[in-house]
């Protein structure tokens, strides 16, 4: 992903991506890149400031924020995944499990309890 937000999805994706990403306000899926929002990315950081969250961010968290908070209580596991990794991006985050070191972001399907995401400025520190 660029500064700007864009992120080349290939051409055969492009269906698929903008049907999922354009209803959940996400980004706007143009003919070649996907130029991802930041209302996301503003929404789950004014969450994690009003529970008094600071540090790691567990994806627990932020799922509940996006069903609770938010209203997408009809929202499912694997569209929570797509939400919080495209959080991840927006805001530089790294992945961590279990409050370990950093690794390297988990498959969708595997984003669940134990896994948190950590703000690349404070791991800087």
């Amino acid at each position: 992903m660029d500064e700007g937000g864009r992120v080349e999805a290939g051409s055969h994706q492009l269906k698929t991506v903008k049907r999922i990403v354009e209803p959940l306000e996400l980004g706007i899926v143009h003919d070649g890149p996907l130029v991802l929002r930041a209302d996301w990315r503003t929404r789950i950081n004014q969450a994690a400031a009003q529970h008094q969250e600071r540090g790691d961010l567990s994806v627990e968290d932020i799922r509940g924020w996006i069903t609770k908070d938010f209203g997408y209580s009809g929202v499912d596991k694997q569209t929570a995944n797509v939400l919080i990794a495209a959080y991840a991006l927006l805001d530089d985050r790294a992945w961590v499990f279990h409050s370990g070191p950093e690794t390297a972001a988990p498959e969708l399907a595997e984003i669940g309890p134990g896994w948190a995401l950590r703000s690349t400025a404070a791991a800087q520190r």
